[in-house]
């Protein structure tokens, strides 16, 4: 559906349950194939840089080995094709790539390989002066260069400096990346825990809670996952509060929070079910309703999370939303063969 360009980058967890068609709930982050789930998220585009990249690498690291006359170097390129060979058939089957030390090693072999198979123009010549000597064929070496040595060593130094900063960025970058993650991973951690520690009598809940907000907005604001986990956090802080007021502004906080995410994931079922359930919380079962519109339509062939939102709505007391949401989900449960769901259907429409 998005063959240009993809979804985006680290969006197939979101992206996917719109086109699952599997016969029971499940979460799939990635496919088992690397190129299928880089493909689905970087598009044309992207394979087109892949190739491209692989290729030039490829290319250059054979035009080593036919150059390369010391018997090590050629056993450490031969290895190093060995390893990018492996990993790119194991691709096909998995996602190798996505473990952080799979993809880290590539990176230093495929670097190292690089730059012993790249060979200057005065090592090329001197090779192929001695293949002459020894067989007494004239060869390219005996042909003077086009340019002159100044014109090339300038040229050398540019694309050095070039490359240079490139790795330069790129290292920031990597730099950030991790440590953003790691960041992200501890503030789960400690979201979690202090969701586990939660009691009526919290009193400094809003504290943790605004702490958590200024950690992630500074660290990790493009995680959804992040919001989405401070937004239950604080959607059940509200159940434990006694207080009227107190509890309907960590509802409306928790409400606040489920947006962000949805925001950076506006095709994530989840978020929008979140979103109703904070409607619910805050007396606007009309908004409610058009979250678990939007929830049901991005989930075309899942009857669950219709089934999710029925319950949801009956709990609520609100049985002619409840109702539409069962009956779309007899249809699809119908329509897929999935005729194990009929009992529960059966359960829920016993309780009105």
């Amino acid at each position: 559906k998005f063959p240009i360009s993809g979804t985006g980058a680290g969006t197939f967890a979101s992206a996917y349950p719109a086109f699952s068609t599997l016969p029971f709930q499940a979460l799939v982050r990635n496919p088992h194939s690397e190129y299928m789930g880089f493909f689905a998220e970087t598009g044309f585009v992207g394979i087109g840089l892949l190739s491209v990249a692989l290729m030039l690498l490829l290319v250059r690291t054979f035009r080593g080995l036919h150059l390369r006359r010391n018997s090590y170097i050629l056993c450490f390129l031969a290895g190093g094709v060995g390893v990018i060979f492996s990993v790119a058939i194991h691709s096909v089957v998995d996602f190798p790539l996505r473990s952080p030390g799979i993809a880290a090693t590539l990176a230093v072999v495929t670097a190292m390989i690089y730059r012993i198979a790249v060979m200057n123009s005065k090592q090329i010549r001197r090779i192929r002066s001695s293949e002459k000597k020894s067989t007494g064929k004239k060869t390219a070496a005996d042909t003077p260069p086009k340019r002159p040595v100044a014109e090339g060593w300038k040229r050398g130094h540019l694309a050095n400096g070039f490359l240079a900063a490139m790795v330069f960025l790129g290292w920031i970058f990597a730099c950030s990346f991790v440590l953003g993650e790691l960041n992200a991973h501890i503030e789960q951690t400690r979201i979690k825990n202090a969701q586990n520690r939660l009691t009526p009598h919290t009193e400094t809940v809003e504290n943790f809670i605004m702490a958590s907000m200024h950690a992630i907005e500074s660290y990790s604001p493009g995680n959804a996952a992040l919001y989405d986990r401070l937004a239950e956090f604080t959607r059940k802080a509200a159940d434990t509060v006694q207080n009227p007021a107190k509890r309907m502004a960590l509802a409306e906080k928790a409400l606040e929070i489920q947006s962000k995410a949805a925001g950076l994931e506006p095709v994530n079922a989840d978020h929008r079910v979140n979103l109703a359930i904070d409607y619910l919380a805050l007396g606007r079962p009309d908004l409610a309703w058009v979250h678990s519109r939007l929830a049901a339509e991005i989930l075309p062939n899942n009857p669950w999370v219709r089934i999710e939102l029925a319950d949801m709505f009956l709990s609520a007391g609100l049985e002619e939303p409840a109702l539409e949401m069962l009956a779309e989900a007899e249809e699809v449960a119908e329509r897929r063969g999935f005729d194990s769901l009929q009992r529960r259907i059966n359960n829920i429409k016993s309780q009105f």
